[in-house]
């Protein structure tokens, strides 16, 4: 039995002792003064392997792919992917076990990084693509189990080199690129390793002039619990009256509880007429930002409020009754959750409340029997820029929304002397709030 033991476990031995290299073979096309160089590979886990490489056709130097099936000796026909008539440079290429690839290469007649897709039912390079801005260079591209593909590169802005990167989930297109290091700094040699599920893992070299160090960053598919939709959001608006604090009466059945017999509005300034003629209302539309280019999101807001009537003798009053030609400000409170957050603005988060608060001039009515109205049309980035960001899944959570006069002094500059974001010198009272009416 010993000896058996023995037989068994050598002959494996023997046949796996001397593993070698093949002869090797060429693979770009070999006619005489043939130029071609750069070269790359990628296999994946079931075998398939794909090389990539620059070779000058004559006038250009194009990308050109060949892949191998797992499980055979050769590669099979060559495609030439960059775009004719254009220099292409540092070509690089991964692949998945579904089938997918994806090649990337700096197109040195553009300065741009561009790519191009292989389906998983076929051999093609197709979809070429620019995936950056000028001028980028040095590009990198790795690819999960799952197909999601992370290409990371290096790009010159203003007297900086910055890290960028760039998504494309498995058979989809690449987002918009994302800026991973640092500006004022030379950060260059960029290297990326996609993880599971979409995650990535980058490295890069950062130079301040003096001092060399490695930085890192990762990716990760951050999620939070969010509708699958929510927009337009619509709120009705009605006059703002003061709690009841000191009761002198009660409410009748079922609604039984103390009331106050004295109505006051919260502004002493404003008012509307008590015949039904004003109305108010604000929207808010949230506006998808487009892949690619700059930051087109947005969450559009308008507004109006109409029958704005003076209570007296005031900033932008003449006389008790008259329309009201002063301003007023259409406020909201927001509760934002995004992944906008931490050092590098990718983590999930929620900001602390916020208020956001746009100043409308009210417009005298040329119909005596209706006052003046005051109206607004706008949005969030038009009056901050990058409030709302794409692909960030901002969740906007609109706690109050309220419409406030200017106060005693009519100004709604506010001490810091900015307007919008927040407005308000600190006099204002709320004229109408969110709310439903029942006649």
């Amino acid at each position: 039995m010993a000896l058996a033991l023995v037989v068994v476990f050598a002959l494996p031995a023997t046949a796996y002792a001397n593993p070698g290299w093949y002869a090797p073979v060429n693979v770009s096309p070999t006619p005489a003064g043939s130029q071609a160089f750069n070269p790359d590979v990628s296999v994946d886990g079931t075998g398939r392997a794909i090389a990539i490489w620059v070779k000058n056709d004559g006038s250009n130097d194009r990308v050109q792919v060949a892949v191998r099936q797992a499980g055979a000796l050769s590669f099979g026909p060559i495609q030439t992917i960059s775009p004719a008539g254009q220099n292409a440079f540092e070509p690089h290429v991964a692949n998945a076990p579904t089938g997918e690839a994806v090649a990337v290469w700096t197109n040195t007649s553009l300065n741009q990084i561009q790519s191009a897709y292989k389906a998983a039912n076929t051999d093609t390079f197709a979809n070429v693509a620019t995936i950056s801005s000028a001028p980028a260079f040095h590009p990198q591209v790795s690819m999960d189990p799952q197909g999601n593909v992370e290409v990371i590169w290096s790009r010159t802005m203003g007297s900086d080199t910055i890290i960028e990167a760039a998504f494309q989930p498995s058979g989809g297109a690449f987002a918009a690129p994302e800026q991973l290091s640092q500006n004022a700094f030379l950060s260059d040699n960029p290297q990326i390793a996609a993880e599971q599920n979409g995650g990535a893992s980058a490295v890069w070299t950062r130079f301040d002039g003096s001092t060399a160090v490695v930085q890192t960053s990762a990716r990760r598919e951050l999620n939070f619990p969010r509708p699958g939709g929510g927009t337009p959001f619509r709120v009705p608006l009605v006059p703002e009256y003061r709690a009841c604090t000191s009761p002198n009466s009660n409410h009748i059945a079922p609604l039984n509880k103390p009331s106050c017999t004295s109505v006051v509005a919260d502004s002493s300034i404003l008012t509307t007429s008590n015949t039904g003629a004003g109305s108010g209302s604000v929207r808010y539309d949230a506006i998808p930002g487009i892949t690619g280019g700059a930051n087109d999101a947005d969450m559009k807001i308008v507004g109006s409020i109409t029958d704005v009537r003076c209570v007296g003798i005031a900033v932008g009053c003449v006389v008790a009754g008259d329309d009201y030609t002063g301003q007023v400000i259409f406020t909201s409170v927001l509760r934002i959750t995004d992944l906008a957050n931490g050092v590098f603005g990718d983590d999930p988060g929620t900001v602390q409340d916020t208020e956001f608060s746009v100043p409308s001039t009210c417009v005298t009515n040329p119909l005596g029997t209706v006052g003046s109205t005051c109206s607004i049309n706008t949005s969030t980035n038009a009056l901050i820029p990058n409030y709302v960001r794409e692909r960030k899944r901002n969740l906007i959570e609109i706690a109050s929304v309220n419409v406030k006069d200017a106060g005693a002094d009519g100004s709604v500059i506010p001490p810091s002397g900015s307007c919008p974001q927040i407005c308000g010198s600190g006099d204002e009272r709320v004229y109408q709030r969110q709310g439903l009416f029942t006649p």
